[in-house]
């Protein structure tokens, strides 16, 4: 290929380069659209759920929302609702709408928040100019910003009103007087963010003095625009906390960061896994790069160039601060950068850098697919973390009284269950505390923190982790209550003494809640009862998968097979769904069904090791030996496995036999000899290897 050649292409895309940028831009904003479209609702959010109480009790009762109104705690701590509008907005929202209209306010957030960094990053010229680099830098940004969708907090809000005030306080002066109105909006959306409005327009309205200052000719109208920035601060008073709302964002309980990850001080973990897409520290680190590159070309214009270098630093404090602080550190890096390209106006592009940047341009969007994927599964909102199922046990018995839940899942059960139900508490840091937070902690997790915070509280309820394997369930049982329900995520206790009808009719013996999979064999028949009569009182799904599972055990298939097709039509792309929809299939001996469920399956959870070893067992007997040995190669791994299956080895090495990988399947075959020499298949297992050419 000559040199003339290439030139002759480089000049093309030279002269294309606005088409190009164009389409790229729109491709991009494509895939953005669709990507947040895509999310659905994080019901495990427990924040949304407050919020949603919140908005709700301010439309009711025309007041503010506290907390401590849902709560049993007598130590009550005085609270600044900073978030009201923020409340107000997504219960409306809700209300109207539903869950689509909170999936279309967050998109419209954050597609505001992308147009309005791109403005900033390829300033007034846009397209005409625009070049790789602002590109890679926007597709940066935007991906980081991907990385915060999934959910919809007062936050969110932050990230489009801050390029916004960036934007008209750098490009459009004319549009100065609207500040006020966005501070208004700002604060009472999320208030303790003040503090980086102060700081954009601080930063800006010192660039603006020291550029009168410095002026050859001097004309006191240049500083008039001035007035609308510091109209501003009052505007920081006009909310219904007025000026109590300053002390708030500097009033941070110590002992947050060790329960709430996010208040974590950052740290920096490179990483890239391409089926998980790639990590949102990984896109820092190119933000990082442009600031620190633009930090040193802006040196030499320095005092044309104090408001980005003054928002770069400032980002860098905050993330230094807390790992939550993410998104406004790279948001406010953005104008330095910014400046930075703005220098760059070197040689035209090479055909292999060119090359470069575009496929970097193309993978960082594609490689949130895994992501969209993964949402469409519970659509319009994801409600697989919530503990649905406990919460209607309570709802359809009609119980009142103190429920001791722990706080990652009482926002949704103080949306729910409130004013009848009264909680220990929420999220909400304040007015509840990191004591109020390690008692209940304590409680769930001793039999003598149980013992103080019954002695102390006397709940009626009391909800547990069902993950927490240290849950002292022998003295919650001395202590009078009992296990009645369980759901995905919490197991239900009541208090036998207050309900001894219930606590009677519903006491799970032969079932753990905790791992409702394990059973002794002579309790499988009373634990399908338990669950059985759960069912009757609330349909849910983590219980009927149960009930399919010891069906299965109890070789009922005939009966999990009818359970099956229930939750195979109302969750036909849940992963754990699939997984017994595939198993009942394979043991009733439709292997072509189940193949099918497990793909779709896997596709959703590829690192299930159980489902590509069932699906190969599916494969092998129908005789589709690449397929078989594929499975069976991702589930079974002979150097590390305690306790190796015979059976799996053998179809494994009968599936390499398949397909004419002989010396693998001579080393299983003599495995299963080394780990098993008395199993039922050593006659089989030397039939094959004297077959294939090797005795053992």
């Amino acid at each position: 290929m000559s040199i003339a050649y290439i030139d002759n292409i480089q000049q093309k895309l030279a002269n294309h380069r606005t088409e190009f940028v164009l389409s790229y831009a729109i491709a991009l904003f494509g895939f953005y659209a669709i990507y947040f479209l895509s999310l659905s609702v994080q019901y495990s959010d427990s924040d949304l759920w407050y919020h949603l109480t919140g908005g709700r009790h301010f439309f009711s009762e025309g007041a503010l929302y506290n907390p401590y109104v849902n709560s049993y705690l007598t130590d009550k701590q005085e609270f600044i609702n900073y978030f009201w509008g923020f409340q107000a907005t997504v219960y409306a929202v809700w209300s109207f709408a539903g869950e689509f209209g909170l999936i279309l306010l967050k998109a419209s957030i954050f597609m505001v928040s992308g147009y309005f960094v791109s403005r900033i990053i390829l300033g007034d010229d846009r397209l005409k100019t625009a070049t790789f680099l602002q590109l890679i830098v926007i597709t940066a940004v935007i991906g980081i910003l991907c990385a915060r969708g999934f959910s919809l907090r007062p936050h969110v809000f932050s990230y489009a009103f801050i390029p916004i005030f960036i934007f008209i306080l750098s490009h459009r002066e004319r549009y100065y007087p609207l500040l006020p109105l966005l501070t208004i909006f700002w604060v009472n959306l999320h208030g303790v963010e003040y503090v980086i409005g102060g700081l954009i327009c601080g930063a800006f309205s010192l660039q603006r003095l020291i550029d009168y200052l410095l002026a050859d000719t001097q004309d006191i109208a240049q500083l008039r625009p001035l007035l609308w920035v510091a109209l501003c601060l009052p505007a920081m008073m006009l909310n219904p906390n007025g000026v109590y709302i300053l002390l708030t964002p500097f009033v941070q309980d110590p002992g947050l960061g060790l329960f709430i990850s996010e208040l974590e001080p950052f740290a920096l973990d490179l990483t890239f896994e391409l089926n998980d897409g790639i990590s949102t520290n990984s896109l820092m680190l190119i933000i990082a790069f442009f600031t620190i590159a633009a930090l040193f070309l802006s040196l030499n214009n320095f005092r044309h160039h104090i408001a980005p270098v003054i928002l770069a630093c400032g980002a860098l404090v905050l993330l230094i601060m807390a790992k939550r602080f993410v998104w406004e550190w790279t948001l406010l890096s953005v104008p330095l950068i910014a400046v930075g390209l703005s220098y760059w106006h070197g040689p035209g592009i090479s055909l292999r850098t060119g090359t470069i940047l575009m496929a970097t341009l193309v993978l960082l969007p594609v490689s949130f697919w895994p992501t969209i994927r993964t949402g469409w599964q519970h659509y319009p909102f994801n409600d697989q973390s919530l503990p649905y199922g406990t919460s209607q046990f309570i709802l359809t018995n009609g119980i009142e009284g103190k429920y001791a839940l722990e706080p990652s899942y009482a926002g949704y059960a103080e949306f729910i269950l409130a004013p009848k139900i009264k909680i220990h508490m929420d999220m909400q840091f304040p007015p509840f505390d990191s004591l109020n937070y390690q008692e209940l902690a304590t409680a769930m997790l001793s039999a003598s923190g149980l013992a103080t915070y019954v002695g102390k509280h006397r709940p009626d309820l009391i909800g547990v982790r069902k993950t927490n394997k240290h849950f002292p369930d022998v003295a919650a049982r001395e202590l009078g209550y009992t296990p009645v329900f369980f759901d995905k995520k919490v197991v239900l206790y009541l208090n036998e003494k207050i309900f001894p009808k219930l606590a009677d009719t519903y006491e799970l013996n032969a079932i753990n809640p905790f791992a409702q999979g394990t059973i002794r064999k002579d309790q499988l028949d009373n634990g399908i009862v338990e669950l059985e009569q759960m069912l009757a009182l609330v349909d849910t799904t983590d219980v009927k998968l149960t009930l399919v599972g010891l069906l299965m055990e109890k070789r009922d298939i005939e009966k999990a097979r009818h359970y099956m097709e229930e939750l195979h039509a109302t969750s036909p792309h849940d992963v754990a769904t699939l997984y017994s929809y595939a198993r009942v299939e394979h043991l009733s001996g439709h292997c072509a069904n189940a193949v099918d469920a497990y793909e779709q399956a896997i596709a959703l959870a590829e690192d299930s090791l159980p489902m590509h070893l069932f699906a190969g067992e599916c494969y092998f007997l129908l005789g589709e030996h690449h397929r078989a040995y594929e499975h069976f190669g991702k589930s079974i791994n002979p150097y590390a496995d305690p306790t190796p299956n015979s059976l799996s080895y053998f179809q494994y090495a009968l599936s390499a036999v398949g397909i004419g990988k002989d010396e693998h399947a001579r080393r299983l075959l003599t495995m299963i000899h080394r780990f098993d020499p008395d199993g039922e298949l050593q006659d089989q297992v030397d039939q094959v290897l004297v077959i294939i050419g090797k005795e053992p």
